[in-house]
């Protein structure tokens, strides 16, 4: 019976030091939560007694705009923050690599008018979708342009923000979002004690022929199995076990770099290293990292389907 245990509890602590130390990968429709009060110190401590001070610390309903109004963001994270007008609801054409598990990916965008064409491709096969975006709903559908047929995906009724971010920004790591914090639970320090440090540092760099703002986030975590976990360990007969899976998930560092087009708000690029934690330090693999090619507001329709006329559809 304790030999069917002691791996069941190996599983979980690393999993919750997955979560304490890294912060679990965010879900995508997850809205990301940021104080605005904040904002109301700031202007406490500059003197300032404006008529509305006490609103504007307040929490609204929309987070993100929060922090887009936060008057510590540089001009290029307003820009990337600002979900009212995203650099992505333009007519654009973007062209990208994109690492993402290991797997490099080559990867084409276009928003023309009330249509979206999504291409991805390496040397595994390739996907088309067409995206048409209407006043109520978007519809998307697989479809190719060689062969003229198309295959009916789904439908969706987000907000396009949502919904581009979910479908495609997200995925390729090609829109920012402002870092989450984690609040550890009661649970969380009861089988783990960890203590982390973080620094950011924001600089002017180019990048790929882009005008950038680089951001580098430096995360350094310690952790180690509280008292109740080791007498856990040792009333199961796995306390071994899980000292030596300690050794290596001892100390953690994560190195996460944006590079954000100043012009836009897009992130261009992005460089992501996580060193100790054993096997976890594979995880790093699941961030996408994209090198952005080519961005231009000004595509050329030709180049992508304007409707499904003259396309088959398909089951």
């Amino acid at each position: 019976m304790k030999k069917r245990i002691v791996p069941l509890l190996i599983g979980i602590l690393a999993g919750l030091l997955l979560l304490t130390a890294c912060g679990g990968k965010e879900k995508i429709k997850e809205k990301l939560r940021v104080v605005a009060g904040a904002i109301a110190e700031r202007k406490k401590a500059a003197g300032s007694q404006k008529e509305g001070s006490e609103e504007t610390g307040k929490q609204s309903d929309n987070p993100e705009s929060d922090a887009f109004a936060d008057p510590s963001l540089t001009a290029a994270q307003r820009k990337a923050l600002d979900q009212e007008n995203p650099w992505f609801a333009r007519d654009f054409r973007m062209e990208l690599t994109a690492m993402t598990i290991g797997s490099k990916v080559n990867v084409e965008i276009q928003k023309s008018g009330p249509v979206i064409y999504y291409h991805f491709w390496n040397s595994s096969g390739d996907a088309e979708t067409l995206i048409l975006l209407g006043e109520d709903e978007f519809k998307s559908y697989r479809i190719s342009t060689k062969n003229k047929v198309a295959q009916f995906l789904s439908t969706s009724n987000q907000d396009y923000y949502t919904f581009f971010c979910s479908k495609i920004g997200d995925v390729y790591g090609i829109i920012h979002k402002p870092k989450k914090e984690k609040k550890k639970s009661k649970s969380d320090e009861a089988f783990v004690e960890s203590k982390t440090q973080e620094s950011v540092n924001v600089e002017d760099e180019s990048w790929g022929g882009f005008d950038c703002e680089k951001i580098t986030r430096v995360t350094d975590t310690e952790s180690d199995m509280s008292a109740g976990m080791k007498a856990l360990g040792g009333l199961l007969g796995g306390k071994a076990d899980m000292e030596n899976m300690m050794k290596d998930l001892k100390k953690i560092k994560q190195t996460d770099i944006s590079w954000i087009d100043k012009k836009s708000g897009a992130v261009v690029h992005r460089s992501y290293k996580m060193e100790g934690g054993g096997g976890m330090a594979a995880m790093g693999q699941m961030q996408p990292q994209p090198s952005v090619s080519l961005l231009t507001f000004s595509p050329d329709p030709s180049l992508i389907p304007a409707s499904l006329e003259g396309y088959k559809l398909v089951k």
